[in-house]
């Protein structure tokens, strides 16, 4: 009962956004994202995708390709193509982030980190230890300056760790992303 009429609100909810605002109103991506996000809490990373792509798009027209705002859409995106296991479609996704935060924010800043933080995820599931280990100094790099709080010495030792235990072992490919 209660799953039909979420079904039946987010319906609606669509169908009020379409009619109320012109395709790329400044609404649109912030609500197109709220709803995405909704799916992937959910663990409905198909539904979300197509959301996370239009509200990307969106950022895209309304901001230009090289925008703090498109930079965040593309991480988006690229965690739910993790969690999807579509970890190739994702790492050009995180890359374009990275470098879209570099050039506009600078390379020690706060958002640089986290996306470096995703790379180096991925990177491990796509059985590239070293790339990894070397993202994740980074990143901690720029943490140690003091520009980074959020990154804790318990994520450092964490990602080290992995990467330590898939060089040992064989498991399967897991998904490389930041929930």
């Amino acid at each position: 009962m209660a799953d039909s009429l979420r079904k039946k609100a987010e319906a609606i909810k669509q169908k009020a956004i379409s009619s109320a605002f012109q395709p790329h109103h400044g609404s649109i991506p912030s609500t197109i994202k709220h709803l995405a996000l909704l799916y992937k809490k959910q663990g409905k990373y198909a539904e979300a995708e197509p959301l996370y792509r239009h509200a990307l798009e969106i950022q895209e027209v309304t901001f230009g390709k090289t925008h703090p705002s498109v930079a965040s859409a593309l991480n988006n995106l690229a965690v739910v193509l993790c969690l999807q296991h579509k970890q190739s479609e994702a790492l050009p996704l995180y890359e374009r982030a990275l470098q879209i935060y570099e050039e506009t924010l600078g390379g020690s800043h706060p958002r640089v980190a986290e996306t470096l933080v995703n790379l180096a995820k991925l990177s491990l599931d796509l059985n590239a230890a070293e790339k990894a280990a070397q993202l994740y100094k980074r990143a901690n790099d720029i943490r140690e300056h003091g520009r980074l709080s959020c990154l804790s010495r318990r994520s450092s030792v964490s990602v080290i760790s992995s990467v330590s235990a898939r060089r040992q072992s064989e498991s399967p490919q897991g998904n490389g992303c930041v929930p």
